[in-house]
């Protein structure tokens, strides 16, 4: 398809949240703000993590199944 053609992937190489501000739904926050971000953009195709660890898989799996729970199309 043509116009897949110039859009970008968006890459989230770190995330760094210090230990005293953990789990207060930071990282989160700073996840969802990214995606709402990229989906404001239409030459954002994707957002890849680069080497995530386990605890920013799960984060990123809730944030995913929050935002599909909250879609219209699933209510």
């Amino acid at each position: 398809h043509r116009s897949m053609q110039h859009r970008s992937r968006l890459r989230i190489s770190q995330v760094l949240i210090f230990p005293q501000h953990r789990k207060n739904g930071f990282g989160s926050y700073l996840y969802r703000v990214i995606y709402q971000w990229a989906l404001q953009n239409a030459n954002i195709q994707d957002i890849t993590v680069e080497d995530p660890n386990e605890n920013f898989t799960a984060l990123r799996d809730m944030c995913d199944i929050q935002t599909c729970i909250s879609h219209p199309r699933f209510k």
